[in-house]
């Protein structure tokens, strides 16, 4: 039995939580760029925070902008697999799996 101290991890990919700048756009769309907070990003899927109310399925093209600016920024397409309004806000959770590294 596990404990409060002992966790499985059953990812394949570590996330690396994070709190910087994502730009995303839709590829299906071809929509103006807008902006969000990225969370988290793993090997395979990305998790962001933004204002728009964005479709499970779609296919956005992402840029991560790291706080430092020694690292480049993190440019992918991802489809969309989960969205969630955050409570009373206007904010909505977006998560997916990363298709394409560019």
């Amino acid at each position: 039995m596990l404990n409060s101290r002992q966790y499985i991890e059953k990812r394949d990919f570590m996330r690396m939580a994070l709190n910087c700048p994502v730009s995303y756009q839709s590829s299906n769309l071809g929509q103006r760029k807008k902006t969000g907070t990225c969370v988290n990003l793993s090997a395979n899927g990305i998790s962001f925070l933004c204002e728009d109310l964005i479709a499970l399925g779609d296919e956005l093209d992402i840029s991560v902008h790291p706080q430092l600016a020694i690292s480049p920024p993190f440019n992918a397409k991802m489809k969309v697999i989960r969205v969630e309004k955050q409570g009373e806000s206007n904010i909505y959770s977006v998560a997916g799996t990363i298709i394409v590294a560019h």
